[in-house]
């Protein structure tokens, strides 16, 4: 049932008239930290087919990063969760979720949708992503990654979706 209220929210908020509303670089670096997990978790199972056992998302290396991700969460799931919510517009469905029930939902759809398009060269491109990033801390690369969207959606022009704040 909350899976359905966030999702009908979202899709409300990006169906409006309205200009999205833009989000903040350090905004975007929590809810990556915040889905990273998750989306390590999912690119596991889901990229286990197209990947070498030897593969860095195989391997328990993969897990420790995703743990470490999981524990700066904990820190950053409120500043998350409230991205979330600015994304989807405020909605007054989501203001009485809690943050971890709205992080969980969120990780859990934004993965499927990840792992669902997985295939062999995106598992290896992923595969090879997350593993360069791992030496990093959760933070270090949702800064990292959070900079490559914004200079991603500044140089096309990209219109789909929230907007990152021009600082």
């Amino acid at each position: 049932m909350i899976k359905l209220v966030v999702g009908v929210a979202i899709i409300a908020a990006q169906n409006q008239n309205s200009p999205a509303p833009c989000v903040t670089r350090q905004q975007v670096s929590d809810i990556v930290v915040a889905l990273t997990p998750f989306i390590i978790d999912g690119a596991r199972e889901g990229c286990r087919p197209h990947l070498d056992p030897a593969a860095y998302l195989m391997r328990p290396e993969a897990q420790e990063f995703a743990a470490r991700a999981r524990t700066e969460t904990e820190a950053r799931g409120d500043a998350a969760a409230e991205a979330f919510r600015l994304i989807a517009g405020d909605r007054r469905e989501l203001r009485g979720i809690r943050t971890s029930t709205l992080v969980n939902v969120m990780g859990e759809v934004m993965t499927n949708e990840f792992v669902g398009s997985m295939n062999s060269d995106k598992c290896s491109s992923f595969n090879a992503l997350i593993e360069s990033l791992a030496p990093l801390s959760a933070s270090q690369a949702g800064t990292l990654l959070a900079s490559f969207f914004a200079l991603a959606r500044f140089s096309r022009g990209s219109r789909r979706g929230p907007s990152i704040c021009a600082e």
